[in-house]
Parts: C-alpha cells; sequence; structure tokens
C-alpha cells in the first residue's frame, strides 16, 4: 500500500504510517485517533510540478500522512516559456492543507480545542529555485512568474553574451 493511503478495517479507519528503520521505509498500520495526539510538524514543498506536503510525528518518528496536488506551467504555445501565476502555489498550498486536516484531527492553537487532536507546532515551506514574481506596490503579482526553467529569452542572452566578448 503506498504511503498515505487509507483502507477501511471494519468501521474503524486505518492509516498506512511508515517510520524509519536503518534507512528503509517500514509501514506500520495503526489507528490514527487511538494512537497519534500531541506535538506534529508539516513540510510543505511548492515545485514546478505540483505542491507536496507531509505531517510527521516527532515522538513517534512516524509520518502520518501525506497530500498532494499536481499543476502544469503555461507556455502559451511560445517555444522555450514556461510560467505560473502564483495564484496556483497558493491555492495548491490551501488544497493540500485542507487534504491533510480533513484527514487527520489536527489542532492550530495549544491547548488542543477539541480534545484527543494533534497539535501543528510548526510548519516548513520549501520552494521552487530562481523563480521571478513581479509585483506591484500593494505586493500583488502583475503577471506570471517566469520559472526556472523558462528558455524564452535563450536567443537574447547568448547576443548579450556575444556583445561581451
Amino acid at each position: 500500500m503506498a504511503r498515505g493511503m487509507q483502507c477501511n478495517d471494519g468501521d474503524k479507519l486505518q492509516q498506512n504510517h511508515y517510520t524509519l528503520n536503518n534507512s528503509m521505509a517500514c509501514p506500520k498500520s495503526v489507528s490514527h485517533e487511538e494512537h497519534f495526539t500531541g506535538n506534529c510538524y508539516i513540510g510543505i514543498d511548492v515545485g514546478t510540478q505540483g505542491t507536496k506536503a507531509t505531517i510527521y510525528h516527532p515522538s513517534s518518528g512516524t509520518t502520518l500522512g501525506t497530500a498532494s496536488s499536481s499543476y502544469n506551467f503555461d507556455t502559451d504555445g511560445v517555444e522555450g516559456r514556461a510560467e505560473q501565476h502564483p495564484v496556483v502555489w497558493v491555492d495548491a498550498v490551501k488544497e493540500v492543507l485542507i487534504k491533510l486536516a480533513s484527514s487527520h484531527s489536527l489542532d492550530m492553537v495549544e491547548p488542543p480545542l477539541y480534545g484527543n487532536k494533534l497539535i501543528v507546532k510548526g510548519i516548513g515551506v520549501s520552494g521552487q529555485q530562481h523563480g521571478m514574481v513581479v509585483l506591484d506596490d500593494d505586493k500583488q503579482p502583475i503577471r506570471k512568474a517566469k520559472l526556472w526553467c523558462d528558455v524564452e529569452a535563450a536567443e537574447e542572452a547568448r547576443e548579450l553574451s556575444e556583445l561581451g566578448n
């Protein structure tokens, strides 16, 4: 079974969990509601092709679940162009957090408001490299972001490089 997949065991929802054992992922299936409360952390990776998030439970050394959202970059039919609107990234982060929250008992405050829940103590975010997001005076994007893999201006860059020689 893949990491983070759910299966029904009678009326009891089971979550497939993983722990590290000699650098290998070993599944252990346990009931989330009965065994996992207390502090947890969320890691989010916003990439060129999608956003992924993971919930980690440090006291047990267990990854409790993952969620992802896929998207493409825009070329608008121009050879070498690779762009995305930053709203795509924001929406994807919201989507993966909603997926994690709906499949786990998450609480963002301490002590938990509703009893036996996981408390999110921190969120780490990583993002794609070398993207250019152009903002207006209100810090809002004014166009799609140029991605690290955009080579639309390769010919112009080559011409400018030759001027320097």
